[in-house]
């Protein structure tokens, strides 16, 4: 079965139940459960304070040691269980629990699909499991094919053959064949609808009826500097000549922050994507910031809320590149506000920021994150959210936001600011995200109405004068 509630609607706790009674039924002796690296301590101590389970967080040559032991519950990650999975004998584990399950949805529709994702799915395939539960939020990001992929792998879990079909069946009959294979065909969702109940248990926070914080979204303008114009400008003029793909991988990090767009640019030089000539037009116009707008209005906002609210905020600053969440604490230092980082390759260092986060009262009041730091972490304590670079995946901003709109906060209100450079491509993205959000909602369920509610108040009109103003812009 696939677990889709809403960020928050406690998913984990969900899977513990169906563990625990799965155990005492005597159905189950022994569980893995795979989830992103920071999320295993979590889950080892849900297990044991919530429903007495002892387990072990194995990763690398420890998981070898771990799988042949008679350890009852053993928790790892997607990295470290990719090349070992395959090796699991038939009954060794009873019952796979895939946390974040969403890291299979490319299987199809993409042109290779990820070697984890394909081994995970092989082991199902061969049956090596009896009971497998798969966790997500998000099971659909920006197109039908993740839905399909991951109902693939419940269905040869089962040992069914996909109700879909194949691939190019599916398509044929349920993606519309203008929408670049992102829309549904209006005709085809109530068919997949059907389907999925059999497969999927989705709860929306709308349909739960529980006291979460309200939340309100404001946009925090910029407005460009002259030499935040001239380097756009110039970036408009030179991506002409490369791949899509590197083109939206440029404007990405250079809406993000010069250091991400520098650092992106290296990367592309590296592998020949990138003329040196450009790279040293790129340079000079970089080395003429003073610092970026974006940077200047998240001390402003801080300072704000230092001065009006000086005893109870908490602000977790989401950003999607390393080299920006370093960028935004030199700049916290230098305005000498205390800041921690999560990010997704530092487990003490996480550890230690989210500690000093939570303490009552706080050691510090802003925690800047990486999208992959952030990926299942409880961060209710916060009541604002600043996202300092917008993901161009509305999916990802929704799990941003569930980080800090949880059960058991004791805010009423989590306030989420948006930082966007006006008139910048990033403006404009924001068109896209809702067309990608409404696919989202056709298969699955509206989980929010964030995109709406803000796009729709930045262009004082419905979705499509919203997209029309933004393409005729750019």
């Amino acid at each position: 079965m696939l677990l889709a509630d809403d960020v928050g609607l406690g998913k984990t706790i969900s899977a513990g139940l169906i563990l625990s009674e799965l155990m005492v039924r005597g159905n189950v002796n022994r569980a893995l459960i795979v989830c992103p690296k920071i999320l295993g301590p979590h889950w080892c101590q849900e297990l044991r304070n919530k429903f007495g389970l002892e387990s072990e967080v194995a990763f690398g040559n420890r998981l070898d040691l771990a799988l042949q032991s008679q350890i009852k519950i053993v928790i790892t990650t997607y990295d470290s269980v990719r090349e070992r999975i395959g090796e699991i004998k038939r009954g060794q584990f009873e019952m796979l629990i895939l946390d974040e399950a969403h890291r299979l949805r490319n299987l199809y529709g993409t042109r290779k699909s990820p070697r984890t994702a394909q081994n995970i799915r092989e082991a199902l395939e061969a049956r090596l499991f009896t009971y497998v539960l798969m966790l997500t939020a998000t099971p659909l990001h920006n197109r039908p094919a993740d839905i399909y992929s991951l109902l693939d792998c419940l269905t040869v879990t089962k040992g069914h053959s996909h109700p879909l079909g194949s691939y190019e069946e599916f398509r044929a009959a349920f993606i519309e064949p203008c929408s670049k294979e992102r829309g549904l065909r209006r005709e085809a969702i109530p068919v997949l609808h059907d389907v999925l109940r059999e497969y999927l248990v989705r709860t929306r926070r709308v349909d739960a009826n529980l006291p979460f914080p309200k939340r309100l979204v404001r946009t925090y303008s910029a407005r460009m500097t002259a030499a935040e114009k001239a380097l756009q400008d110039f970036i408009a003029r030179s991506i002409l000549g490369i791949n899509k793909l590197q083109q939206i991988s440029l404007l990405q990090a250079m809406m993000s922050s010069p250091a991400a767009l520098w650092r992106q640019v290296g990367h592309m030089i590296a592998n020949g994507s990138l003329s040196e000539t450009i790279s040293n037009d790129i340079d000079r116009l970089v080395r003429g910031y003073q610092c970026p707008a974006k940077l200047t209005a998240l001390i402003s906002l801080l300072n704000e809320l230092k001065d009006q609210r000086p005893d109870d905020w908490r602000a977790a600053i989401f950003t999607s590149r390393l080299a920006t969440q370093h960028e935004i604490g030199r700049a916290l230092a230098q305005a000498g506000i205390p800041y921690g980082f999560v990010r997704g390759s530092a487990e003490g260092e996480n550890a230690q920021a989210w500690d000093a986060f939570c303490a009552d009262p706080p050691l510090i009041r802003v925690l800047v994150s990486t999208d992959a730091g952030a990926e299942g972490i409880n961060l209710q304590v916060a009541n604002v959210i600043v996202n300092y670079d917008l993901p161009w995946n509305p999916m990802v901003v929704e799990q941003r936001i569930g980080r800090c709109q949880r059960l058991g906060s004791y805010h009423k209100h989590v306030v989420v600011w948006n930082l966007v450079v006006k008139d910048s491509v990033e403006e404009s993205v924001v068109a896209c995200l809702m067309e990608k959000l409404q696919t989202v909602s056709s298969a699955i369920g509206e989980s929010s109405r964030f995109w709406k509610s803000w796009a729709w108040k930045e262009a004082g009109a419905g979705p499509s004068r919203l997209k029309n103003r933004f393409v005729n812009r750019w």
